[in-house]
């Protein structure tokens, strides 16, 4: 099978992180004859982790209806004899345009990776339904998104799947990091909303009284809007800006993490974050809230908080603080579950399968 996977940027997030994964992890599978990718508008940090092997193409696309972009991106699929395109996120459309231009030479999948998806019922749905009748499957990160599908689009071939993180990189142990060992929290997350920044810094505050040694580790792109800009500001003008650091954008994340203890998400909404897998693959103690895929990735091998409430979550770092040893056996028995049920040797030979059944 020769499988191209479509996304609009390759700026650091969860979606584009995956759209590589895949690209990169199917080449180990006898099955897939060809992997290739696909960026339609604009390109970034992460094309460095693209594997030498993966047959990549950039279309500069400058509009929705960009016929350059749409011709140079079907002559590439014929040229390779390309037979699914897993179109994620948004790239949906130029990839809907395909399906409409080549019927019978390519399948399409709909990778939904939707982080909002506490606040489906405001999602706007009018495009995607009408894309839809060309998709031949829809893959999700969560239930959630699943569910809205099947309602709002109609769409009955829907399958939920897990998201991954890829098999052991070399890591660099020579990163030097601020902040007393023991005492370091990490967060990754973009400046978006609904990642709520300002629910983080809230409940650090609190944790700095008990303990003023520990540190918070920012780390994500800030897309130079109103929501960016202000958690900036606070950063800089706050009593605590000794002890927050705003790292941005880090392309090799995993060489960081390490050298943190405890990994935290105050998200008030959620897909299934691609962070809480990496703290779970370096071993960290996590605290997240309960939105989203949170639940069933971390099940009983963290601590999870309501939403909006900075003080447990507080509670919950300082409990961590104090308790070493509790500490460690979360992270552990987190790091035992994430290898054994999130890594791509785990995820993707079910994904090799239903590629077949589709083709069929």
């Amino acid at each position: 099978m020769r499988i191209l996977q479509i996304i609009d940027s390759l700026a650091i997030g969860g979606a584009e992180k995956m759209a590589i994964s895949y690209a990169n992890e199917l080449l180990k599978y006898d099955e897939i004859k060809g992997s290739y990718l696909c960026a339609t508008r604009s390109e970034g940090d992460l094309i460095k982790q693209l594997d030498k092997q993966v047959d990549y193409v950039f279309l500069g696309r400058q509009s929705t209806f960009d016929l350059k972009a749409i011709l140079k991106l079907r002559s590439f699929i014929l040229k390779n004899k390309i037979q699914i395109i897993q179109a994620h996120s948004t790239s949906f459309f130029i990839a809907t345009v395909i399906k409409a231009l080549l019927p019978n030479k390519v399948t399409l999948i709909w990778h939904d990776h939707y982080g909002n998806s506490t606040y489906l019922e405001q999602r706007p749905f009018k495009a995607l339904k009408l894309a839809s009748t060309f998709f031949d499957q829809i893959f999700t990160v969560n239930s959630d998104l699943a569910h809205w599908s099947r309602k709002k689009l109609k769409f009955k071939k829907v399958l939920c799947i897990n998201n991954f993180v890829a098999n052991p990189a070399e890591i660099n142990q020579d990163i030097q990091i601020s902040g007393t060992p023991g005492f370091r929290i990490v967060c990754l997350a973009n400046l978006r909303p609904q990642k709520n920044h300002q629910g983080l810094l809230d409940a650090f505050s609190i944790v700095v009284r008990d303990f003023p040694e520990s540190t918070l580790h920012l780390f994500g792109k800030s897309f130079n809007d109103e929501y960016s800009n202000k958690i900036l500001h606070i950063l800089k003008t706050t009593d605590l800006k000794e002890n927050i650091f705003y790292h941005g954008e880090v392309e090799n994340v995993r060489s960081f993490l390490p050298h943190f203890n405890i990994g935290v998400l105050a998200s008030s909404s959620e897909g299934l974050p691609l962070a809480l897998l990496e703290y779970g693959f370096a071993g960290l103690t996590v605290v997240a809230t309960d939105v989203g895929e949170v639940r069933k990735v971390l099940q009983d091998n963290g601590i999870i908080i309501q939403t909006g409430k900075a003080d447990l979550f507080a509670k919950a770092i300082i409990k961590i603080f104090n308790d070493k040893e509790y500490a460690k056996a979360l992270g552990r028995n987190y790091r035992e579950h994430v290898n054994k049920e999130y890594l791509a040797d785990h995820v993707l030979p079910e994904v090799i399968k239903i590629y077949e059944s589709i083709i069929r």
